[in-house]
């Protein structure tokens, strides 16, 4: 009984340790994200108003902060200030809604790292809930004309 409690505790500590190395890439990707952007505060190096300064950094409405904190609700206001971000970077929804929210430790440091430039038009925008007007007017990936259409013109 003693070996499982081991065991149980053990698994418990990894996932800490996990955890806390995930935050403190998600961190580093984000000061690195909000430099890039010519953003970065002092909020972006504490723990929960780091998020409050990409809102900021993005042109969200500053209520997205309460907001976003609302669970199931608030995965709506994450969401979209997500997509804005991959927006301001020339990156999809798909990409945005991935690896913005989820998989945020390894986006943000894919962001950082992008040689495009920043879209400065897209930053100055005020964030919209959903971003679907948005991307519908700008799509991130214009489709390519065939070799076929080429050959007729």
């Amino acid at each position: 009984m003693e070996s499982l409690t081991n065991a149980i505790l053990n698994i418990g500590l990894a996932v800490v340790i996990v955890m806390v190395v995930a935050y403190f890439v998600y961190m580093f990707g984000l000061i690195l994200v909000l430099r890039r952007m010519d953003r970065l505060t002092w909020h972006a190096f504490v723990p929960f108003l780091n998020y409050y300064s990409l809102l900021l950094a993005i042109n969200a409405p500053k209520k997205w902060f309460g907001l976003a904190q609302i669970p199931y609700a608030g995965s709506v206001y994450v969401g979209s200030g997500a997509v804005k971000l991959g927006r301001t970077f020339h990156r999809g929804p798909a990409f945005s809604l991935t690896w913005l929210t989820i998989g945020a430790p390894v986006g943000m440091l894919v962001l950082a790292r992008s040689k495009k430039p920043i879209d400065q038009k897209v930053m100055a925008e005020r964030a919209h809930l959903l971003e679907i007007k948005a991307i519908r007017k700008n799509p991130p990936h214009k489709p390519k004309p065939s070799d076929s259409s080429a050959k007729k013109g």
